[in-house]
């Protein structure tokens, strides 16, 4: 005997179920979006950059987003140092750190009187 109307209704061990499952799905997403993950990703996470600004004798002066490991050398060489800069200052192997302004120095012209020189010219002149 075929049946002509068929119920849509649910027991209740059967919405249970449903209920089980729904529940479960939700606390699942909750957990992974929620997580520190303890395993490296392939792809580059947004807390493993951070962005500083290079000005001065560069050749491209700006706001860069690099890796936060990073060497300052490394940051110097996308920024086109020029090669009148004066690095002395700086430790081009350490990272570069969080938020950083780094003004690059060109290197002091050598004058044919130096301010020795000219004190010295000076006091002569005086005596």
């Amino acid at each position: 005997m075929l049946q002509s109307a068929h119920t849509a209704s649910l027991k209740v061990h059967e919405w249970i179920a449903v209920a089980v499952l729904i529940s479960s799905i939700f606390t699942l997403s909750l957990v992974t979006h929620f997580s520190d993950s303890t395993t490296a990703s392939p792809f580059p996470q947004p807390h493993d950059h951070h962005e500083i600004v290079i000005k001065g004798a560069v050749a491209y002066p700006g706001i860069y987003r690099i890796p936060s490991d990073m060497p300052l050398q490394e940051a110097l060489t996308l920024a086109g140092v020029s090669p009148q800069a004066n690095l002395s200052r700086f430790k081009l192997d350490n990272p570069v750190k969080k938020g950083r302004v780094l003004h690059i120095p060109l290197k002091r012209a050598k004058t044919p009187f130096s301010r020795d020189k000219f004190n010295a010219e000076a006091q002569r002149r005086k005596a």
